[in-house]
């Protein structure tokens, strides 16, 4: 990343499997990785252990995370929210700490959206957050089209 590596070094490899088995360690499991990019291998090489895990954290950039999300919705999670967001300078989202749970666990997932005593406060919050959003779109749309040398 930003060309600071200095050249390459060569390391063992196991598998999460592997290893749960070599260290005879007992589920259930919570496995998080921040790992720069190798999320994916690694939970290949997790699968059976993954059946046996509840929750998986993981430092994903936005760039690979439809990957990621693909390989834990078909080893059976869902994803449950979201950490750490970190933008970049334009405020786009940059990078993020996924939390995945097993479907298993579904029934802890809260299902209402909010508790109806809130309804007034939510549709206000929404009604903001149109406002911001749209307000933002306009700002980049001028900023677009400045770039382009169409003016406003």
């Amino acid at each position: 990343m930003n060309k600071l590596h200095t050249g390459t070094l060569k390391v063992s490899a196991v598998t999460v499997d592997s290893l749960v088995r070599q260290c005879a360690v007992q589920p259930p499991f919570l496995i998080k990785l921040d790992i720069q990019g190798a999320e994916v291998a690694v939970l290949k090489g997790a699968r059976e252990t993954l059946k046996e895990t509840d929750v998986v954290i993981c430092e994903i950039d936005l760039a690979e995370f439809h990957h990621l999300d693909l390989v834990m919705r078909e080893e059976s999670f869902s994803l449950f929210d979201m950490t750490e967001l970190r933008r970049l300078p334009d405020q786009s989202l940059s990078w993020f700490y996924p939390i995945y749970l097993n479907r298993r666990l579904d029934r802890i997932r809260s299902r209402t959206l909010w508790d109806p005593s809130m309804d007034q406060a939510a549709m206000e919050m929404q009604r903001k957050r149109r406002e911001q959003v749209l307000e933002y779109n306009a700002h980049i749309l001028q900023e677009i089209r400045k770039a382009r040398g169409g003016g406003t």
